[in-house]
């Protein structure tokens, strides 16, 4: 399994042209997207198996990374099943926040943290 998955749930979000548009700035050449509308259980079992490696592999809400234009260093999957709370108390994969600017692929969030629920 090479590195060039993205899964996204299109689901929870209003928008479709701004999805496209958070796709047309950050996918990479080579890049399999999927576009799901009923989240990633549909996936069977032996084909998750196969795709599941959590190094590279990234959950994310889709419209929060549209609407904080949030670029990653793994490869995601977009999902509604998690909000940005948890996307937060993971932070140490993100690549940069780029609507602010800031480089945040140094930080390390506390281990027991909760400030991001």
């Amino acid at each position: 399994m090479n590195s060039t998955l993205l899964i996204i749930d299109t689901s929870p979000l209003g928008a479709p042209q701004d999805l496209r548009r958070y796709l047309d700035k950050h996918i990479r050449t080579g890049l399999t997207v999927y576009f799901i509308h009923d989240g990633v259980l549909w996936l069977k079992n032996e084909y998750w198996e196969k795709i599941y490696e959590p190094h590279i592999v990234y959950y994310a809400n889709a419209l929060d990374a549209v609407k904080y234009n949030i670029a990653f260093q793994s490869d995601v999957i977009f999902s509604s099943e998690n909000t940005l709370g948890q996307l937060l108390k993971t932070i140490h994969r993100i690549k940069y926040w780029s609507r602010e600017g800031i480089p945040l692929a140094g930080r390390q969030p506390a281990e027991n943290d909760d400030s991001a629920d």
